[in-house]
Formats: structure tokens, C-alpha cells, sequence
């Protein structure tokens, strides 16, 4: 598991030595990684301070070239079952759950409640930023995650699209390829260009190819172009960051 370090470390050079560097793999030392045996990070990665990677709900699997900012947390998504009393009536004494009202749906920390996780799968050359919160089931390549967002659980995240800062999105979303995803609860409110998918892929190779840095390098404004319909979309969301 190259997530977790090994008999091969070797601390990182001239100012990351806060990080430890692993075979392939940028790790920092204030980042908390439980359950690594289950984190398998395929190589070239940055995990940055006090990162959190929850590998003992569920396993966790990164691609290439992935940067996970300081204060990010990655989580496996939770699967809440039924409480275990109900599940054992017989079917024909069982009430449809689709009269129930959703208040009414098991809390899963109420007693007898079972919960389990799912595993969590990112795309290669990924990017989440400060202090997000992924508990997604499946997040594609290129994709790129805004500081202050929160991926509520069991949503899928398609190659290529984008997640604009204090973007929350609710459970069980799915976004499509190339989209731009903006608010609260995240609407989709511009289309990238498939031209984004190899721009990403160059910031992320020339990434991964030195030490870790403190910052990530975006796209900038002037490379992102959002196509939209008859309406504009505010700065702050095309493009914010910048090195």
C-alpha cells in the first residue's frame, strides 16, 4: 500500500520537510490516514496537512497525479440499512417505504440501526481543495473540488467537471461530464470545454513531478472558458484560483 510509509521512505527536499515521501507518493506528516492497509494510492499523489482519509470505514482507492489540499477529508459513503427488527417481519406485514414519510426513514445513529460503507473510488489527476469533504462513491479523472465543498454521500462525480467553492451538494447526486456546479444545494450552471481534460492533465503531470508545494496550480481564468445559455456566470465561479 504505497499511501502508507514504508522502509523506503525518505524525507522531501528543501522546504517539504514537513512531508515524508513514500515510494511514489507525497504524504505530510500532520496528515491522519486510518486504516492505510485499505488506501491504495496508485502513485505521483500530495497529501497535504491535516488531511484525513478515512481507509477504516471502507477501501479507498486514488489514482495518479491526485492533490488533496490541507483540512480535506475523504470518507467512504455510508450505506444505511433498516433497523434490523423491521427487516425481519414478514413481507406481507411490512409497510412500503414508499409511504413513509421521509422524516419518518431510520437516523443512522438511531438503536438497531445497521451502517455500513461502500468504497470510494477517485480518478486520476483529481484535485480537492481546502477544507472539503468528499463522501462520494466514485469521483472520475480531471476533476476538480473548490475549498469549502461538501460531497455528500454516494454521489458520482463524472470526468472532467467541477465543483466551485461552498458548492453542497446533496446525497446521491450525480453530475455529468464537463459540468460546472455552483450553490447551495449545487446546481449546474455552466458547461467546460473538453479542452479542460488536457489542461488539467499537464498542471497535474507537472505537479506530480516535484516536491510538494503549499499551493496547487489551477487552470487559470483566461483557460477556462465556460459555454452558457443566455445567461452569465459570475467570476468568482469560472475561475478563483490562482498561485
Amino acid at each position: 500500500m504505497s499511501a502508507a510509509p514504508t522502509s523506503t521512505l525518505s524525507s522531501s527536499s528543501s522546504s517539504s520537510t514537513a512531508f515524508i515521501r513514500t515510494t511514489t507518493n507525497f504524504i505530510s506528516r500532520q496528515a491522519l490516514i486510518e486504516g492505510p492497509q485499505n488506501v491504495e494510492m496508485r502513485g505521483r499523489s500530495i497529501v497535504d496537512d491535516e488531511v484525513t482519509i478515512r481507509g477504516d470505514l471502507a477501501p479507498i482507492r486514488v489514482g495518479h497525479f491526485c492533490y488533496f489540499a490541507a483540512g480535506s477529508v475523504l470518507s467512504p459513503p455510508s450505506l444505511h440499512l433498516l433497523p434490523t427488527t423491521e427487516r425481519k417481519k414478514p413481507p406481507e406485514t411490512q409497510e412500503p417505504r414508499r409511504h413513509l414519510p421521509q422524516q419518518q426513514h431510520p437516523h443512522p445513529n438511531s438503536p438497531g440501526v445497521k451502517a455500513s460503507h461502500i468504497p470510494m473510488c477517485i480518478g486520476s489527476m483529481t484535485s480537492v481543495g481546502r477544507d472539503a469533504v468528499v463522501q462520494a462513491a466514485a469521483v472520475g479523472a480531471c476533476v476538480e473540488v473548490g475549498d469549502n465543498v461538501v460531497i455528500s454521500a454516494r454521489c458520482i462525480l463524472k470526468d472532467g467537471c467541477r465543483i466551485a467553492p461552498n458548492t453542497v451538494l446533496a446525497p446521491d447526486t450525480v453530475v455529468p461530464p464537463f459540468a460546472l456546479v455552483a450553490g447551495r444545494p449545487g446546481q449546474i450552471v455552466g458547461e467546460l470545454p473538453p479542452s479542460v481534460m488536457v489542461m488539467r492533465k499537464e498542471a497535474a503531470q507537472g505537479r506530480g513531478s516535484g516536491p510538494p508545494k503549499r499551493f496547487f496550480i489551477f487552470l487559470q481564468p483566461a483557460q477556462l472558458r465556460v459555454a452558457t445559455s443566455n445567461r452569465s456566470v459570475p467570476s468568482a465561479v469560472t475561475g478563483i484560483y490562482t498561485p
